[in-house]
């Protein structure tokens, strides 16, 4: 089972990072707990999505989601680099 985001919640997430290039990814929140998190072009980590906004127990599917919400975005191999930008210069937020 995975809690997706809801209409609201990507609302919030748009309204935060408005300003920035950003994509979703699958992250792990804790030991045998998936959800999302907010990569940001350039910067190092990500922002991480609250679990009780969204999370689940397998990474496939938290990854499954955050493709398609990308893909919403219109984002497809741009978010691939997004992600990896943001992967190569650091550590998560916590």
């Amino acid at each position: 089972m995975f809690q997706r985001l809801t209409a609201a919640g990507r609302y919030a997430i748009v309204e935060q990072f408005d300003s920035m290039v950003w994509a979703y990814a699958a992250v792990c929140i804790e030991a045998g707990v998936f959800g999302l998190g907010i990569c940001v072009r350039g910067e190092p980590g990500y922002y991480p999505v609250p679990s009780w906004m969204c999370c689940g127990v397998t990474l496939e599917v938290a990854a499954h989601h955050a493709d398609e919400l990308n893909r919403d975005r219109g984002l497809a191999e741009e978010a691939v680099e997004i992600v990896s930008s943001s992967m190569r210069h650091g550590r998560v937020r916590a």
